[in-house]
């Protein structure tokens, strides 16, 4: 009859589950994960060197700070040295030894002192600021700066013994362009794998409603099935090969990027070593001249209160004195920045 041999195929209802495990896939696999390692590793690097970038920062601050400090340590023992000869002054105005132009020379002086000492006030507050911005505080933080620094004292000057080999080991910037190398290469493994068999073992299961598997009746009904897949590019028109040959000239391209790296740094490290040298020669000078300019300062006192030297005399020896003792605070402030930068170039900032 008919009726036998019609199916209820109105509804169809299909679907199957497939797993596929691959065997070989030209080393993609292999080359994802390698570049996931690289991409870590870049990411430490570029972490580890704004980690060493804000300790700089800070660092420079910090030795701003010391030495407004001192300078305004320096610019009252000046006020307090015109101060001095403002009272000495007076008294030989009284007695008639001395002229009331050297009183006016003085209140100049007088004047110029305490400007000077309101300009290094305000420096020191913008200073502080600075700092508390550069160590995430708010702006109006109290910051208490305890400086060991030996001023006016002489300094050992440090042998620096430079091993270029270790420099480009610790630098995280080169650890970044070698991580990028191998990025690259990487990446010239893929497209290679492009060109290469792949192979993969298949297992799935399907299921179908009519069921086809037992006489199309109304049910769900299926079956398991595992095999292999092999494909073999044949031919990519060149394509593919030109891919791989632009991948190996980026590879090239950071190669040469990395020795230019290197080399900048080389001379990045012999200018601050030179920088560093120079900075311990310049300190020892500025002790000779503030030697010099204490012992001229001590004569020109005694001087004049022997009436031999006239006030202009004194007011130049104390001006000679405020320079040499200004330079001399620069000078050690210039090593102190002279080393953390030294230790920045060098890929050695403790952090």
């Amino acid at each position: 009859p008919k009726e036998a041999m019609t199916y209820d195929i109105h509804n169809v209802f299909a679907g199957a589950i497939t797993l596929v495990q691959p065997i070989y896939m030209g080393g993609q696999i292999r080359a994802m994960n390698e570049i996931s390692k690289y991409a870590e590793e870049i990411a430490i690097s570029m972490r580890n060197s704004k980690i060493q970038e804000v300790i700089f920062a800070v660092d420079e601050a910090f030795w701003n700070v010391v030495s407004l400090k001192a300078k305004r340590q320096l610019a009252e023992n000046y006020l307090t040295l015109v101060d001095t000869l403002m009272y000495n002054v007076t008294e030989m105005l009284k007695e008639g030894v001395a002229t009331e132009s050297d009183k006016l020379t003085i209140e100049v002086r007088q004047n110029e002192a305490r400007i000077a000492l309101s300009k290094v006030d305000n420096g020191l507050t913008l200073a502080c600021m600075s700092l508390s911005q550069l160590c995430g505080l708010p702006l109006d933080s109290e910051i208490e700066v305890i400086n060991d620094a030996p001023f006016h004292k002489e300094m050992n000057q440090e042998i620096i013994q430079v091993e270029m080999t270790d420099v480009w080991r610790q630098r995280p910037d080169l650890q970044s362009l070698r991580s990028s190398i191998g990025i690259y290469e990487q990446k010239e493994r893929l497209t290679r794998s492009e060109m290469l068999p792949k192979l993969a073992i298949v297992g799935a299961y399907t299921f179908q409603n009519p069921n086809v598997i037992a006489g199309f009746e109304n049910r769900f009904g299926g079956g398991f099935s595992v095999g292999a897949t092999l494909s073999v590019p044949i031919w990519h028109w060149g394509g593919n090969y030109n891919k791989l040959k632009s991948a190996q000239s980026q590879t090239t391209i950071q190669r040469l990027q990395l020795e230019d790296a290197e080399e900048k740094i080389e001379l990045q490290v012999r200018q601050a070593t030179f920088r560093f040298e120079e900075a311990y020669k310049r300190y020892d000078l500025t002790l000779l001249n503030l030697d010099k300019a204490t012992e001229n300062l001590r004569h020109a006192e005694i001087g004049f209160s022997e009436g031999v030297l006239t006030a202009n005399d004194v007011i130049l020896a104390q001006t000679a004195w405020l320079q040499a003792h200004s330079e001399n605070i620069d000078a050690e402030i210039e090593i102190q920045l002279c080393k953390v930068y030294l230790s920045k170039v060098l890929g050695i900032t403790d952090y």
